[in-house]
């Protein structure tokens, strides 16, 4: 969500800043809640403290990283088509089961 939210605010003309975690130490002692992170990365941003500008995702970078991740989805679906093959020939009857091994 907020990739899509830095891309469109971008692409709007809107100078979007990217905020690193607070420090561990800090964090823990002022508290943690959405409220005080939010106030934190503002207060970080008005400082001067955070001035990088996030990633374009655009470019073969981007197209790589998509492709890798459309991959990961195929490829998990196709183990779980496999498993779910392999458990109905395992547990159906004897009589629906071809004699040929290529389905064990």
């Amino acid at each position: 969500m907020g990739a899509g939210l830095a891309r469109n605010l971008s692409a709007a003309g809107v100078r979007v800043v990217e905020v690193n975690r607070p420090n561990r130490q800090n964090r823990r002692r002022r508290g943690k809640s959405d409220v005080i992170d939010a106030e934190a990365a503002a207060r970080a941003v008005l400082a001067g403290d955070a001035s990088v500008t996030p990633k374009a995702q655009t470019g073969p970078v981007e197209a790589v990283r998509q492709l890798r991740v459309a991959r990961a989805g195929a490829m998990k679906a196709r183990t779980a088509a496999a498993n779910q093959l392999h458990s109905l020939c395992d547990t159906a009857p004897m009589s629906c089961v071809p004699s040929s091994s290529a389905f064990r």
